[in-house]
């Protein structure tokens, strides 16, 4: 008969287990590492600036803020994967690297979701409607300074009713007024709609849409045709430079957002990657973290 040995191996486990609280403790050890080294940067950054900076200093103080982002991101993941093996005190390298991973999903989850609550709460906030329109202001002020002066070309072509386009006191001393010395009424008109009218003409001539912002000007300002198409005609340069400079805007702050998605794209990957490493790397020394400490064994009863 033939025979037939069996080895059996103690202390296999058949499936590896993830261990979440480990996971968990791993993400607020790089939550903590990451505060530290962004506060870190932020002194730094805020040191280095100053008033009179020229623009090739900005952009280097820019640059080396992107790559702070990236190394602050990657170490403090890279520790926090680490500890997650640690904590979870197991040998297994493949675990430890998939620990990491879990750390890098969890805070990006919440980063995500932080993200998301602070620009609802931004978007509803009056304080965030002011502070979005103190930073669109600044960085469109070419853009704000076109509005501005095709804001007073207009007012001023629409209190002459002639279409010429005067600047200065001296177009408001030379303004035609009634018997009694007061704004005509098509001054009084246009000025007593708070200037939403005036407005309203100004989006439409800036987006291109010259048939609408004249029917506009007419309903407002109870202007003809013929006063309307003066008028359109006077601002006509001042119309092309803000759609231009309107262009140059957009087209920057596009650049910017690419610029950003793909600081935060090479961020989470680097972080992806410092995570798994972490990982393998404490799940690869964890005889090192225990090997000094001693436990109670707990003998079997006779």
């Amino acid at each position: 008969m033939e025979r037939i040995e069996t080895v059996e191996t103690a202390g296999v486990e058949p499936f590896p287990t993830m261990n979440w609280g480990a996971i968990v403790a791993g993400w607020t050890m790089a939550l903590g590492i990451g505060v530290l080294l962004c506060l870190g940067g932020l002194a730094l950054g805020l040191g280095a600036t100053h008033a009179h900076m020229g623009e090739g200093t900005a952009k280097a103080i820019g640059m080396g803020a992107a790559v702070w982002i990236l190394l602050t991101w990657a170490g403090a993941l890279f520790v926090g994967g680490m500890f997650a093996s640690w904590f979870d005190g197991k040998n297994d390298t493949m675990m430890g690297a998939m620990h990491g991973l879990s750390v890098w999903g969890l805070s990006i989850a919440t980063t995500v979701v932080l993200l998301v609550l602070a620009g609802h709460h931004a978007h509803r906030s009056p304080a965030g409607d002011r502070m979005h329109g103190a930073v669109m202001a600044k960085g469109d002020g070419l853009v704000e300074a076109d509005l501005a002066v095709l804001h007073m070309q207009l007012e001023r072509a629409v209190r002459h009713g002639s279409g010429e386009v005067q600047a200065g006191p001296a177009a408001d001393a030379n303004m035609p007024s009634d018997e009694s010395g007061s704004m005509p009424t098509r001054g009084r008109q246009w000025h007593g709609r708070d200037g939403e009218g005036m407005r309203s003409v100004e989006m439409e001539l800036v987006h291109g849409d010259d048939a609408v912002a004249k029917q506009l000007l007419i309903a407002q300002a109870a202007l003809s045709d013929a006063d309307a198409d003066r008028i359109l005609q006077g601002v006509r340069s001042q119309v092309d430079k803000t759609r231009e400079d309107a262009k140059q805007a957009a087209t920057k702050a596009a650049h910017h957002l690419a610029a950003a998605a793909a600081i935060g794209f090479l961020a989470a990957l680097f972080s992806l990657l410092a995570a798994m490493l972490g990982g393998w790397v404490g799940a690869n020394h964890v005889h090192k973290v225990y090997h000094l400490r001693t436990y109670r064994r707990l003998d079997t009863l006779s």
